[in-house]
């Protein structure tokens, strides 16, 4: 199991880094959105996001769902290694 929590670490650790990527390319309107990378990012990140989008109001013109979505989504693995490593540990 604890090979299955370092799974998840890792892919949490790279979505939080595309993550990061993705709120910085948005403060910079000169970057061309078509650009392949920029749309990788942005097919990985955007699903991701969009629900917290939809039910977070824009506050003062920032999009505070990155953010949100960073926590719950590191709340959801911190809970499943949890279980993960408990169910480990009772064996």
């Amino acid at each position: 199991m604890v090979f299955i929590v370092q799974i998840l670490n890792s892919m949490f650790s790279l979505w939080s880094l595309l993550l990061l990527v993705w709120i910085i390319l948005s403060w910079i309107p000169q970057i061309p959105r078509h650009h392949p990378a920029v749309q990788l990012v942005g097919r990985v990140i955007e699903p991701t996001v969009a629900p917290f989008r939809r039910v977070l109001p824009m506050s003062i013109g920032i999009d505070l769902s990155p953010m949100i979505a960073y926590f719950v989504y590191k709340i959801a693995i911190g809970l499943i290694a949890g279980i993960l490593l408990g169910a480990d540990r009772a064996l």
